[in-house]
């Protein structure tokens, strides 16, 4: 009777990291998120909009594929500000000499 099972689990497991995350870090989390999630939204727009063209006939109907028009040049549009604002980080990060997407603040 003096055996025991231990139902204890291993101490590893993929929430172990999150312990260490800190305020500068979640921010640098953020800013990766939005701007995947900002590209993800105007590349899905940029679709919706060819769809539209597409739908639309090409040119046959006037009004519908000039909305496509419209939509397609404001998802490249915003694309564009999206890997723009992406790359003004990186390269100001590479020029100072810091990553700006983890923000490593030292306390003075």
């Amino acid at each position: 009777m003096g055996n025991s099972i231990n139902m204890a689990l291993s101490g590893t497991s993929q929430f172990n990291s999150l312990s260490s995350w800190t305020p500068t870090r979640l921010v640098g989390a953020v800013i990766n998120l939005i701007l995947v999630v900002t590209g993800l939204i105007f590349f899905f727009l940029l679709l919706f909009g060819g769809l539209q063209f597409i739908l639309a006939g090409g040119g046959s109907d006037k009004q519908g594929s000039q909305r496509a028009q419209k939509a397609v040049t404001g998802a490249l549009i915003g694309l564009l500000i999206v890997f723009g604002v992406y790359a003004v980080i990186v390269l100001a990060g590479n020029f100072l000499g810091v990553n700006l997407l983890v923000l490593n603040i030292v306390n003075v």
